[in-house]
């Protein structure tokens, strides 16, 4: 999937590690690093800081050269990992710490990481967040835990909490307003609290 729009898209091309998941991955020694990311023209793996805007393009790793370089990868949906984490985060939320660091540390040991003995909640999002790369279920972890802790762009105050909505469902739906939607302040009314306070 990545590698057809990698190759076919002229937008595909625009896509770049960020530097949030670049550094998280390296401060862990993840060495999946390497699956998920090509290296920079300057060699090595870093990530693109969109909360300053101001890296140096030559050190920023593209997604081609990882996953998306190769057309016979199987884009993972549902995994071992994902289903290992949500046990660890519900466990964690549900006051059974013993449950949550076995689930956590099955995920870490797949990964050659070292066994955390008394995980946060941070700790098991952090772990999924590097788990759950190319995977939009990723946004609904952050907008429930507002972990890890992310920061906005530059020039925005927030993280988006939803998309826009698409011309059709405009056309077809009096509720959404497209051209003055305003995908930073407006929330749909299931959604969490912004984890920036909007």
């Amino acid at each position: 999937m990545w590698q057809q729009f990698q190759t076919t898209s002229g937008f595909g091309n625009d896509l770049v590690a960020g530097a949030a998941l670049v550094n998280l991955m390296k401060t862990q020694n993840d060495p999946r690093l390497s699956q998920y990311f090509g290296t920079a023209p300057k060699g090595g793996y870093g990530g693109f800081d969109a909360t300053t805007g101001t890296t140096d393009v030559s050190t920023v790793s593209p997604l081609a050269g990882g996953r998306a370089s190769d057309p016979t990868f199987s884009q993972p949906i549902i995994t071992y990992d994902e289903n290992q984490l949500i046990i660890a985060e519900s466990a964690f939320q549900g006051g059974d710490k013993a449950t949550a660091t076995t689930a956590l540390n099955a995920v870490r040991a797949r990964y050659t990481k070292l066994a955390i003995a008394n995980p946060t909640l941070a700790d098991i999002m952090a772990e999924k967040y590097i788990a759950l790369f190319q995977n939009p279920e990723v946004w609904n972890d952050y907008k429930r835990t507002c972990l890890p802790a992310l920061k906005p762009v530059v020039g925005r105050t927030v993280i988006p909490g939803r998309f826009l909505y698409g011309q059709t469902e405009a056309q077809t739906n009096p509720q959404p307003q497209t051209s003055s939607d305003d995908i930073f302040a407006r929330r749909n009314a299931n959604d969490p609290k912004s984890c920036q306070g909007a």
